[in-house]
């Protein structure tokens, strides 16, 4: 009897253990990748949708590289690049500092609230106002490319 419940025994052993959920990769894995913008909207009006033919206005251009931490390469909805450091601060905010040139009024440091973030898209909120878009609060549903 014993030797017949050891294989048994074995079996749901087995079946549990490849059962159990695989733990998500921490934050600072997940994010490490470019992204570019698949909708944006400021001050909660949507103005772009990746493939949509009526945009307010064109993030096709925007790319946020995270690839290389620390480095971070930004390029603004107006084409600029800034490059610079960024840092992950309490798991929701994502701060890119001493970018160069210097994105206007800025300071050389952006700051967004990290929304839902999965390994292929990531939601980001500006955490003040873009003067590059009319001083607006920007909204953005990034993906990789």
């Amino acid at each position: 009897m014993k030797t017949q419940l050891l294989p048994l025994l074995l079996a749901v052993m087995l079946t549990a253990t490849a059962c159990q959920k695989a733990e998500p990769a921490p934050l600072a894995d997940r994010i490490k990748k470019v992204w570019t913008v698949q909708s944006a909207t400021e001050n909660g009006t949507l103005v772009f949708l990746k493939g949509a033919t009526s945009n307010v206005r064109n993030y096709g251009s925007y790319r946020l590289d995270l690839s290389k931490p620390p480095t971070v390469t930004l390029t603004e909805v107006d084409g600029n690049t800034f490059t610079g450091q960024y840092t992950l601060q309490n798991d929701n905010r994502l701060i890119l500092s001493g970018l160069t040139p210097q994105p206007t009024g800025s300071g050389g440091r952006l700051e967004y609230v990290l929304g839902a973030v999965s390994d292929n898209s990531m939601d980001l909120s500006q955490a003040s106002a873009n003067l590059k878009t009319g001083n607006t609060l920007n909204t953005y549903k990034l993906a990789t490319p």
